[in-house]
C-alpha cells in the first residue's frame, strides 16, 4: 500500500482506525485479527460493532499525566478508558510498544489506554460500501492500526 493510499484511508476511516488502535494499545490483538480476516463487509462491521460495544461499556476517567507520573507526561489531562496494574517492567514495556501510556510510582506500574475516537455512521456506511465494492480491505485498515507510530 502506497503512502498516499495509507494517508487517504487514515483520514477517511479515522474513527475505525482509532478503535483498532485502542485494541492494539490494550493488547487485545485478537480483535484486530478478527477484523482483518473478515471475508465481507457484514462480518467486518459485526466485529467492529462488537469492538464498539466493548468500548461503550467502559467508564472513562479523566487523568492528568503529570500527576500520575507518566513517562513523558506533560501537564495534560486525557480521557482514559482502560487503566490497570502490571507487576513486571517487561510487561509494561510490551504495552508501551503497543502504544499504551505507562505511569509508575514507587509502589506500582500502571498502564493507561486512552479512549478511542468513535466512528461516525457515515464512516461505517462508507466502509461497508467500499468493502462490498472491493475498494478497501479490512486487512488494510488493520495494518494501518498496527503500523501506526505510538
Amino acid at each position: 500500500m502506497s503512502t498516499q493510499i495509507a494517508k487517504e484511508l487514515s483520514e477517511r476511516y479515522r474513527g475505525v482506525i482509532s478503535t483498532l488502535l485502542f485494541f492494539r494499545r490494550s493488547g487485545q490483538l485478537y480483535m484486530i485479527s478478527r477484523f482483518a480476516n473478515s471475508v465481507d463487509s457484514k462480518t467486518a462491521l459485526a466485529v467492529l460493532e462488537e469492538m464498539l460495544e466493548l468500548v461503550y461499556r467502559l467508564q472513562p476517567n479523566r487523568v492528568n499525566l503529570k500527576e500520575r507520573g507518566c513517562k513523558g507526561g506533560e501537564d495534560k489531562t486525557i480521557k482514559v478508558c482502560l487503566e490497570y496494574d502490571v507487576r513486571r517492567e517487561e510487561d509494561a514495556e510490551w504495552y508501551r510498544n503497543l502504544g499504551a501510556i505507562i505511569c509508575s510510582s514507587d509502589k506500582e506500574i500502571r498502564i493507561l489506554v486512552p479512549c478511542p475516537e468513535k466512528p461516525t455512521q457515515e464512516e461505517l456506511e462508507s466502509l461497508r460500501k467500499e468493502i462490498d465494492e472491493l475498494k478497501v480491505k479490512p486487512s488494510e485498515l488493520a495494518a494501518l492500526a498496527m503500523a501506526r507510530p505510538r
